[in-house]
This record gives structure tokens, sequence and C-alpha cells, in this order.
């Protein structure tokens, strides 16, 4: 397993969990979609699943964008 820390908006941060073996991942609380989709087009990664932490906008702003 390996974590990516991903900035996001001005003062918050994403977490990608990648599954090296697999490539599957996770994006935790992503508050922000176009750092994440721009981290994952680089790596040659897809989405798998998300995880969300609580309903504020700072953690979930990115999953409906």
């Amino acid at each position: 397993m390996k974590i990516e820390i991903i900035p996001c908006l001005n003062d918050n941060y994403s977490y990608i969990i990648i599954d090296e073996k697999n490539k599957k991942t996770c994006v935790v609380d992503p508050s922000e979609s176009k750092p994440i989709i721009n981290f994952l087009k680089k790596k040659n990664l897809k989405l798998n699943n998300f995880l969300i932490t609580s309903d504020n906008y700072d953690t979930v702003g990115g999953k409906t964008k």
C-alpha cells in the first residue's frame, strides 16, 4: 500500500490510497476533483473507491464535480 497526499483547495488535503500490486485506488475526502483527476491521469491509475469521513464541503466537494 502507498498513500499519496494531494493538496486541495487553499488549505486542505485529500489522500489517495494505492494498492500497488492490484492498481486499485481509494480517494479519502476529495474536497476538489481536479487535483485528484490530474494525479490519477499522471500515474495512469483508475479511481475505484471513495472514503468520506464527514459531510463538510471541504471533505466532499470533489465527489460531485
